[in-house]
């Protein structure tokens, strides 16, 4: 099998219209065609075989999907790059997975070491204009691959030490498109917006190709800002959204600060979808509250997604990831590797077709997170009688106050109840008398500050009081990693410090 054996059958499922809009341009069948074809030529010139690694760093256009079709096509395998990345992160990746060809954008080139000894092909920026001019052309040659074959390297968020390169294989990569659709319950008729970077497998393979896959439309976007955004879905008839909560949270404070302009947005939206962070429950009454639209929080991870969520018009469980998502399977296992009952907290673990092979290069950490055909997520979660799951936080996360587990999510959902909190993210410092204390930093909600004695007592009408946080800190910004998540690391350095 290959992935992308749907490209032989697209012109047939989309006809002649766009299938991507990018810079307010429409992209046809024929011309995505051509910009595959361009990609693989770029592969034939410097002698891309079956199993080289080719790393992709650029921001979002047509020619990153077109370079994703044509790599995984020959056989080769893409290693996605984030823009955000240092030069030496970057650096760090390339040395790692050693690719035989680099593709980067002009805007990116000069953070690729001038030591590399692979080739490197530069796009420039693209020429629209030339994309509404139809060429005849075939696809390229989709080769045969066996279905453990590696399709992506995804490297991790790296939060607590260097990234490590996630193996997808295209059977896993197959069944993510599949069940992702089938879940959203999308068709040839969707328009689906994606604003965040490619380089990222929710917004590349679950979002973008996904619906490419099914004849449906792309509206493509290089960066995210709300305006652009809300006005996106309104000019497109966006059907579909799948963001990170910090941008619904953003989508939000813009409704709420131009609330004659934009009566009425957003109304051609059937499925939002959040994922890659915790989805607080007052996000998403705030959302609803705002369009008449309700987020679905939805759960995985890299190393094999989507894993559970409510499908679009379910009604959601407070504070829930959801039920497992077609052929996955999850549990609770305790810290003895017992599964645990309803109710009980421990380790989420997960099993799915879309299941990574392994951690490239590193076979002790692949051995440490997949045992016995499981994945090891790392999160703490339970579920209930109905088989719903709930994220309690990672496990690392896990505050011990005098004995008694404190799970962050838990904090950070009250908090986030407050009327002055648009983020909150709680973590442990060290204390000679309880061992840890729970602290909080907090993102106010814009043109609103916190109290943060109000706050505390707001805590603790809702909460145990050993779990009312002892300081609360009202910052700017929460520090995020590439994917989007709070890095709760560099919170307990500067909360340390304080």
């Amino acid at each position: 099998m290959n992935v992308v054996e749907f490209l032989a059958d697209l012109e047939r499922s989309s006809g002649e219209r766009p299938i991507i809009y990018f810079r307010d341009h429409g992209v046809t069948t024929n011309a995505f065609r051509t910009l595959v074809s361009e990609a693989a030529a770029s592969l034939d010139a410097a002698a891309v075989g079956l199993g080289d690694r080719v790393a992709l760093l650029s921001s979002n256009r047509p020619e990153w999907l077109a370079t994703y079709c044509a790599t995984l096509a020959r056989g080769a395998t893409l290693v996605p790059l984030n823009p955000a990345l240092s030069a030496s992160e970057v650096a760090y990746i390339l040395a790692d997975c050693a690719p035989t060809l680099v593709i980067v954008d002009d805007k990116n080139a000069a953070r690729i070491s001038p030591d590399l000894t692979a080739p490197i092909n530069v796009l420039v920026d693209p020429d629209v204009q030339a994309w509404g001019v139809d060429e005849a052309g075939r696809w390229p040659q989709v080769v045969d691959v066996p279905d453990r074959h590696p399709a992506l390297i995804h490297y991790t968020s790296g939060t607590t030490g260097h990234p490590k390169g996630a193996v997808l294989p295209h059977v896993g990569v197959a069944a993510t498109l599949s069940r992702t659709t089938t879940w959203v319950g999308s068709t040839a008729d969707d328009t689906i917006l994606i604003n965040g970077s490619l380089a990222f497998i929710m917004h590349s393979t679950i979002a973008a190709m996904g619906h490419i896959a099914i004849g449906a439309t792309v509206v493509l976007e290089e960066r995210f800002h709300p305006a652009e955004a809300v006005g996106a879905i309104d000019l497109y008839d966006v059907t579909v959204i799948m963001w990170v909560p910090t941008m619904y949270v953003m989508v939000c404070e813009w409704l709420e600060s131009h609330p004659t302009e934009t009566a009425g947005s957003m109304e051609s939206l059937r499925a939002c979808v959040s994922s890659a962070a915790s989805l607080p429950w007052s996000l998403v009454e705030r959302m609803r509250a705002l369009t008449g639209k309700t987020p679905h929080n939805a759960w995985g991870m890299t190393e094999g997604t989507p894993l559970t969520g409510f499908p679009p018009g379910a009604t959601p469980v407070l504070d829930s990831i959801g039920p497992a998502i077609g052929d996955s399977e999850l549990r609770v296992l305790g810290a003895d590797g017992e599964e645990l009952g309803a109710g009980e907290v421990g380790e989420i673990v997960f099993r799915s077709p879309s299941n990574m092979i392994e951690y490239y290069n590193r076979p002790e950490a692949t051995a440490k997170t997949i045992i016995d055909g499981w994945v090891h997520s790392g999160d703490l979660g339970y579920r209930d009688e109905a088989e719903n799951f709930y994220i309690s936080g990672r496990i690392s996360d896990t505050i011990i106050r005098g004995g008694a587990n404190i799970y962050p999510a838990e904090v950070e959902s009250v908090l986030t109840e407050h009327e002055s909190v648009a983020e909150a993210a709680v973590v442990g410092v060290a204390d000679e008398r309880f061992g840890e204390l729970p602290v909080a930093f907090v993102v106010p909600r814009s043109g609103v500050s916190v109290d943060d004695d109000a706050l505390r007592r707001f805590c603790a009408s809702r909460l145990a009081p050993y779990k009312v946080p002892v300081w609360i800190a009202s910052v700017h910004d929460l520090p995020r990693g590439p994917t989007g998540k709070t890095l709760k690391r560099v919170l307990r350095e500067q909360a340390a410090s304080s």
